[in-house]
């Protein structure tokens, strides 16, 4: 089970990521 709450953390760490490429696109 340790596995699904790794793959967890690194879709919020994509998501977040995601974020900020979308908030620096619009900064520009």
């Amino acid at each position: 089970q340790w596995t699904e709450g790794k793959a967890q953390r690194e879709a919020r760490r994509e998501a977040r990521q995601q974020r900020r490429a979308e908030r620096q696109a619009q900064d520009d």
